[in-house]
């Protein structure tokens, strides 16, 4: 019986959090939806993940909207407009469902205002540490839904906690 696959939108896909997240993704059962504002680097990612990964189900796609429609999870790991207008774009598709923005201690105010921008959606705050980029600590008032990002930054191979406080 075919296993179905969970659709994962990344949009920043070409900071070096998203980048990450696909590539470490891009082999476990996902579809991976990537969008960033300059779209020849979203392509160039995507071509580079299905030459290394040939059974690697990714795209990318030009508009916020679509891909935020498609997906089940939103990762926000870089937009270059305000919370509000990338809200503005996508909110209509996003509602219920997993949206997780990753941010330094310098914009600790992102999960909070994707929260408010989002409503009937469940947020997850994903600090990176600046003095160790690699590790990620996470903060939400769900907690199904914060052990369902942890899973999936760990399934991507990325150093998690073992333990952190649910908030």
């Amino acid at each position: 019986m075919p296993v179905t696959k969970q659709t994962i939108a990344i949009f920043g896909c070409s900071s070096t959090t998203g980048r990450l997240l696909a590539r470490g993704l891009c082999d476990k059962n996902y579809r991976l939806l990537l969008f960033d504002e300059d779209r020849e680097r979203a392509d160039a990612l995507a071509s580079e993940i299905r030459s290394q990964a040939q059974h690697a189900d990714v795209e990318s796609l030009s508009c916020e909207h679509l891909a935020s429609w498609e997906a089940e999870i939103i990762i926000i790991a870089g937009i270059s407009e305000s919370m509000d207008e990338f809200a503005e774009k996508t909110k209509v598709v996003s509602a219920q469902k997993i949206i997780s923005v990753i941010t330094d201690s310098e914009n600790s105010d992102l999960p909070r205002q994707a929260a408010a921008s989002f409503p009937h959606s469940e947020v997850v705050g994903v600090f990176q540490d600046k003095e160790n980029s690699g590790q990620f600590e996470f903060k939400s008032d769900n907690s199904e839904t914060l052990n369902t990002i942890r899973r999936l930054f760990i399934s991507a191979r990325l150093q998690v906690p073992e333990t952190h406080p649910v908030n």
